[in-house]
Parts: C-alpha cells; structure tokens; sequence
C-alpha cells in the first residue's frame, strides 16, 4: 500500500461528495432557534463561598450597666408606722427641750 500523493488528493472528491461552501454564520443564528441547557447536581464542582457573617455586637455592650438592685425591703404595717411617727415626734421634742433648759 503506498501513501497517496497530494496530486492525488486534490483530484479525488471526499466520500461524502462536494463540499458544502462554508458560511461565517451559525446555524442557530440563521434558524432563529437557541437551546438552553440547565444542569444541576447533589455536589456542586465548584463549590460556593459563604458570605461573612455580620459581626454584631455584644448583649452586654447594648445594655447599660447598671448596679444590682436592692432586695425587696418588707413593708411596714400600721403600727409599725405609727410608732415611728411617735417617736420622730418625742425625740424632736426631747431635742428642743434640751436646747432651751440645757
């Protein structure tokens, strides 16, 4: 078997016959057709970034400190109040007494 010349390969028509001329526009473009592909998968090949979380401030920094308060102090009754009016009144009293004969 010998190779063929290029002589030869330029008289010899292709199996498929004569070549179509070649034209610089797609055939999608001169059928006006388009076919639009979507492909999706479990994993992706390349994978996406996470965006950065916003760094929020802290709970502590958003509420004004302040100190503890004071335990819940019981409330006095009627004659406990009484009896401290009583004696404010007789200790003024006591004290005035004092300042005038003292």
């Amino acid at each position: 078997y010998g190779q063929p010349t290029e002589e030869e390969l330029e008289e010899t028509p292709p199996p498929e016959g004569e070549p179509e001329e070649d034209t610089d526009a797609s055939p999608y473009v001169t059928a006006r057709t388009y076919c639009v592909f979507s492909v999706e998968s479990l994993r992706p090949i390349v994978p996406k970034s996470r965006p950065a979380k916003k760094v929020l401030p802290k709970v502590g920094d958003l509420i004004v400190s302040r100190p503890p308060a004071a335990l819940h102090k019981k409330e006095k009754g009627p004659e406990e109040l009484l009896e401290d009016e009583v004696r404010a009144i007789v200790e003024g009293l006591a004290d005035e007494y004092v300042d005038l004969f003292m």
